[in-house]
């Protein structure tokens, strides 16, 4: 598994399965749409409006997806449980 999401954004290239840690966070600007599915644990995001009216927000849990407009910002957080617990997702471009 790759531990490294906060280079997901500067390509389109980068989809497959990521793990964000308890408490973190990840800052995402896709330049092409893109699915976001929950693998375990809990996260809490934050995906701009366009028209910057309300800023909607949700939580996912496994198995839970989120599809993310190209050129929209997205704030995720590893919102966990219990200690310890994980985030673990996957990012998967439109395209492929």
């Amino acid at each position: 598994m790759k531990s490294d999401p906060s280079s997901l954004w500067r390509t389109e290239a980068r989809c497959g399965s990521w793990r964000l840690a308890a408490g973190g966070a990840l800052s995402l600007k896709p330049l092409v749409a893109a699915r976001l599915q929950i693998s375990a644990g809990r996260a809490w995001v934050t995906l701009d409006s366009p028209k910057q009216m309300m800023t909607p927000d949700w939580v996912l849990y496994p198995q839970d997806s989120l599809w993310v407009p190209g050129g929209r910002h997205l704030v995720m957080e590893a919102w966990p449980r219990w200690a310890g617990d994980e985030l673990l997702f996957r990012w998967d471009p439109a395209y492929r």
